[in-house]
């Protein structure tokens, strides 16, 4: 084969070794991502993100809280139903979530600065055990907004 022959064909297959790459990833963009509300049962405040978004921030809040996923979610090997079922702990979560998500959009301009590891550190859920309870109520801690320092200890 002559030199210029050669240079043909590499082209050629580079050509086409390009195109083919282009078409695969345009399949992949094309087909999105599986979202958690579609894929899981009773989800309720983390909507609409990947799957696999939303079990990165499940393996964080497990991290954060020093639990495991057997904590909130109740299933065993053989049904796995019990993953979806509602309890009172999945409650205090979803408000938890929806408090932090208002902290951070009322004062960090909706960038995700405080997070439950910012609270609970991997020492567990129960807050006043370790840290005690508030000095000032709610109302106290809404009229010192302004005051960074919030309520005096």
């Amino acid at each position: 084969m002559t030199r210029a022959a050669s240079v043909t064909l590499a082209t050629s297959v580079l050509s086409v070794c390009l195109v083919a790459s282009t078409l695969v990833r345009a399949q992949g963009s094309a087909e999105k991502a599986p979202v958690s509300d579609v894929v899981f049962k009773n989800v309720q405040v983390m909507k609409g993100i990947p799957v696999d978004q939303f079990m990165a921030t499940m393996g964080f809040f497990s991290a954060s809280l020093g639990m495991s996923c057997e904590d909130c979610h109740m299933a065993d090997d053989r049904d796995w139903s019990g993953f979806a079922a509602d309890n009172p702990r999945k409650q205090t979560t979803r408000r938890m979530i929806r408090m932090v998500q208002k902290i951070n959009a009322d004062n960090f301009a909706g960038r995700q600065m405080v997070t439950c590891w910012s609270c609970h550190r991997g020492a567990g859920p129960d807050l006043v055990s370790r840290c005690g309870r508030p000095r000032c109520g709610a109302q106290q801690m809404r009229s010192r907004r302004a005051d960074p320092r919030g309520c005096a200890h």
